[in-house]
């Protein structure tokens, strides 16, 4: 009875999978999700459309799923919703997260090489290995640091903390803390720069509020044993 349960839990989530893969396959053949602009323009022209709050969760949590950068989600975010986008982005982008660790996790073995490639895929300075060898010295304040800086960028990083020996509650606790702030600074800056010809001050504000959030992970980088090597988030 135990092995017809394993049975039929496995093809349960084969059949995750594959819908994932399709899911993601047509998401890039028709709405373009890898083209910045064409995903902006979507957002656009699809903010007047009803329960565009369920479609914007729904589409940002599958996006974020298949490594799109979480500053374009937010971009359309300010653009479709303004300053309450952070909600939205916030929600979408955190079930992505622990969706995107629990399936490493669970698919460690299978996976390692897959995660592996694609993170080394582009240059880096800071290689998995030494990333690894932080997490299990520093622990959680290691991966609320790297949640908060843009280190290792936010999509690809979910599956990167379910290789490692991070815990789950404390991947999720550093997500829950450092997204809100940092996103939500992003959002808001996207927000008032959106809005420059109406009111100058505000972006001006804006601005200054995101070059001090960034000047306070430098220097904490700075302060710390961590080292902070900035990719695309």
């Amino acid at each position: 009875m135990l092995k017809g349960f394993r049975k039929i839990q496995q093809d349960i989530e084969a059949v995750g999978i594959i819908a994932l893969v399709l899911v993601t396959t047509y998401l890039a053949m028709e709405l373009k999700i890898f083209d910045r602009e064409n995903l902006i323009t979507w957002a656009t022209q699809g903010s007047q459309a009803s329960q565009i709050e369920v479609i914007f969760v729904l589409v940002g949590f599958l996006l974020l799923l298949v490594f799109v950068p979480i500053s374009w989600v937010s971009a359309a975010a300010a653009i479709i919703f303004g300053l309450s986008g952070i909600r939205y982005l916030v929600l979408a982008a955190t079930a992505s997260a622990l969706v995107a660790f629990c399936f490493a996790r669970r698919y460690k073995d299978r996976f390692q090489a897959v995660f592996w490639e694609k993170y080394h895929r582009k240059k880096r300075k800071k290689d998995l290995e030494e990333i690894y060898e932080g997490l299990e010295s520093h622990g959680f304040a290691y991966v609320l640091f790297l949640r908060t800086a843009p280190v290792v960028p936010y999509s690809l990083g979910n599956y990167i903390f379910g290789l490692s020996y991070v815990s789950f509650k404390d991947f999720a606790l550093a997500t829950l803390i450092a997204l809100p702030l940092g996103q939500g600074i992003n959002i808001y800056f996207f927000d008032k720069a959106l809005r420059f010809g109406e009111s100058p001050g505000d972006a001006l504000v804006a601005a200054g509020i995101k070059g001090a959030y960034l000047l306070i992970i430098f220097l904490w980088s700075r302060r710390s044993r961590y080292g902070l090597d900035h990719e695309t988030p």
